[in-house]
């Protein structure tokens, strides 16, 4: 190993310079931020525990589920070549308006599903459902698929 290098000052004397090479550095001291982390650990466990005096004196009172009163709606299919299913039966447009006509009132709030094939007019299909809101249904939908290219 080299001797280390020496500096004369004016005076005469000789001034060695520390050799910092060799020592190691000095880790952070992280006792503070640890301090810091549990402080604040113990405050959460505390503060998620606390809960207003009133909550714990409380039993809430117990319901039986009760079966919705959602009304199903009714399904029209149509093909594409305009045959009509309502209610499992073929039947045609007349038929169906008749039908629609005489139904209750309760009956005539029901959403109304029209479940037509792509294959079929838009216009046909705007006929039969202004034929059906004539019926006094005015809750009339018509079933459609997302076009995912798009």
């Amino acid at each position: 190993m080299a001797a280390p290098p020496t500096v004369r000052p004016k005076r005469g004397r000789t001034m060695r310079l520390r050799n910092t090479q060799g020592k190691s550095r000095r880790e952070p001291d992280l006792t503070g931020l640890i301090n810091i982390v549990f402080l604040i650990l113990i405050f959460f466990i505390v503060a998620g525990t606390l809960r207003p005096f009133t909550a714990r004196d409380i039993e809430l009172a117990k319901t039986a589920p009760e079966k919705p009163r959602v009304a199903t709606p009714t399904r029209l299919v149509v093909d594409a070549n305009g045959q009509l299913r309502y209610v499992g039966n073929i039947i045609n447009q007349d038929e169906l308006t008749e039908r629609l006509r005489t139904l209750e009132a309760t009956s005539k709030t029901r959403p109304f599903i029209v479940v037509a094939d792509a294959r079929f007019s838009a216009r046909q299909l705007m006929v039969l459902v202004r034929a059906i809101r004539s019926t006094g249904i005015e809750n009339v939908a018509v079933l459609t698929e997302k076009d995912r290219n798009r």
